[in-house]
């Protein structure tokens, strides 16, 4: 009887544990078909309990929102841009042009600051410039009397009184509209609006035009070629300055001449009056006594004494004593002698000399 229980206990004992194995089976293959037979079953995420905000809170996310758009939107307008591959790259938007077109402007004026006036030229009145662009045709502009020159691309009359010719591109780049960033190129090609006036013993007396805002004072003398007894230059400059160079000093090969100026190549010993003195008054800038030199004429007197008052001066009167030692006057027209109209005349020492309108 306890054997029969035995065998009947094992046979119970083998049949449950293949009842468990046959109920496990089923499970197991359905975790390998949910999971692709990679990995357990993914841990079931709990939802976050929502959490009731009060309303001052909710003023300061709103603020908070508002803020972070408005970081976005500057940030936009200053060309910045986000990439396929999420990096941020430089674009040219309309905040970033006008700060490039203001940084090009600072360090223009810093570059102008460091020019000499012997390294720039401004542009005035008179002045004929080239103007190239390569989207249209070349053409010569003058400077008007209004200091602009008319041209047509630009949409009517554009100042260039007193700029340069790489201020006056870049004001016509913007004033362009016809082209996009259009390529300007802006030559001088007569110099007219810088002049001076030289006279006295030189071979080449009249006006000389300057192609700097200032020229050094022997680059003057290699142009007009003073004579042999020259030995010293007297600057007028404005109403009141006068410089008084000797030729062959380092005061000479330092000095600068600007336009307006009045230059006068003479010998000291002339000037200290050994071949005389000629007097003269009217409306001239300063009357008294003159040094004369043989060779004078009247309208070297004439710039030598600081040239006449005003336009409107029109005649000089030349008083000379004949042999009897009367006094003898003849007028001459000073705008044609200037023009080129009539001989300007010799004067000789002692000459009187009035000017007037």
């Amino acid at each position: 009887m306890n054997k029969k229980l035995l065998i009947f206990g094992q046979i119970l004992a083998v049949l449950l544990c293949a009842a468990g194995i046959f109920a496990q089976a089923p499970q197991n293959e359905e975790k390998e078909k949910l999971n692709f037979g990679f990995t357990r079953n993914p841990p079931i995420k709990k939802k976050p309990r929502e959490r009731v905000v009060k309303t001052g809170e909710k003023d300061a996310s709103s603020k908070s929102v508002k803020a972070e758009l408005e970081s976005n939107a500057k940030k936009k307008d200053l060309g910045t841009a986000k990439t396929v591959n999420g990096s941020e790259t430089e674009k040219k938007g309309p905040v970033f042009e006008s700060v490039a077109r203001k940084t090009r402007e600072i360090a223009k004026e810093e570059s102008r600051k460091t020019l000499k006036p012997t390294e720039i030229y401004k542009v005035g009145i008179d002045d004929v410039l080239f103007v190239g662009i390569e989207e249209s045709r070349s053409s010569y502009f003058t400077v008007l009397k209004d200091g602009s020159i008319d041209y047509p691309l630009a949409g009517g009359p554009v100042p260039v009184e007193g700029l340069t010719v790489d201020e006056i591109e870049e004001v016509l780049r913007e004033k362009i509209t016809v082209f996009d960033r259009p390529e300007v190129s802006v030559e001088v090609r007569e110099y007219v609006s810088h002049a001076i006036d030289v006279l006295g013993l030189v071979a080449q007396e009249g006006k000389q035009f300057l192609q700097r805002e200032a020229m050094p004072l022997y680059v003057i003398r290699a142009q007009v070629l003073p004579k042999s007894e020259a030995d010293q230059v007297v600057i007028k400059r404005g109403d009141d300055e006068k410089i008084t160079i000797n030729m062959g000093t380092r005061e000479f090969d330092e000095t600068l001449v600007y336009s307006g100026d009045v230059v006068e190549f003479g010998s000291s010993k002339a000037a200290a009056g050994k071949d005389g003195f000629i007097y003269i008054g009217g409306s001239v800038k300063n009357t008294g006594r003159l040094g004369f030199h043989k060779g004078m004429t009247l309208t070297q007197a004439i710039m030598a004494a600081g040239g006449t008052q005003n336009a409107k001066v029109k005649k000089a009167v030349i008083r000379r004593k004949n042999e009897k030692g009367f006094l003898k006057s003849k007028t001459h027209k000073i705008p044609d002698i200037r023009k080129g109209k009539k001989i300007d005349p010799e004067l000789r020492a002692g000459d009187i000399i009035e000017v007037g309108s």
